[in-house]
């Protein structure tokens, strides 16, 4: 698969939005309005993700590494990139963990985000495939869905080349956020 037939197939998000309602129906929440929130839910991970694959397509492009950067969706649905500039200098595992602590410590303290995609490359945990990379996107909302887009991909000469994408669930990472008053004392 070509860059350009990569970027084509990200952006339609078939597969994430179907993934995205039947995640969202395992997530347990049962309410009169479940459908409104889904369709809520699946807008705002469309959103995300069009916006992460545009700024890991940037980097892809110009031939940098794509270091940990957030996608987030504010509470008054504004989507903006998330990138802290100390992230760039540390190694990918340190980048990505710090990534995560900074947006569990921006919803425990100001709940300013409902929804967020974090988006980092690594190496590909697969020794028998052919892609030397996976390029990986994590959606959370704050109504509960998880998920994760993971994409391999080899670059050659400049160029990346990827493989077919998997849409997995994940556990919660940024909204499990603990509350005052729990034994862990957090």
């Amino acid at each position: 698969m070509t860059y350009r037939q990569f970027i084509k197939s990200l952006v339609c998000v078939l597969v994430l939005s179907a993934t995205a309602g039947s995640v969202f129906a395992q997530s347990g929440t049962e309410s009169g309005d479940q459908k409104g929130k889904q369709e809520y839910v699946q807008k705002h991970f469309e959103r995300m993700y069009k916006k992460a694959v545009e700024r890991a397509s940037e980097k892809l492009e110009n031939g940098t590494p794509v270091k940990a950067f957030a996608v987030v969706v504010s509470r008054k649905d504004e989507v903006r990139v998330v990138e802290i500039e100390q992230l760039k200098k540390m190694p990918a595992d340190v980048a990505l963990e710090v990534l995560k602590r900074s947006l569990r410590a921006l919803v425990a303290k100001k709940g300013s985000f409902g929804a967020v995609c974090m988006v980092y490359s690594s190496r590909n945990p697969n020794k028998d495939a052919k892609a030397e990379y996976v390029l990986v996107a994590q959606m959370e909302h704050v109504f509960g869905p998880t998920l994760a887009q993971i994409t391999p991909y080899t670059m050659k000469s400049g160029d990346a080349k990827f493989g077919e994408p998997v849409v997995t669930s994940m556990e919660p990472m940024i909204f499990k956020v603990e509350r005052k008053g729990s034994e862990s004392g957090e």
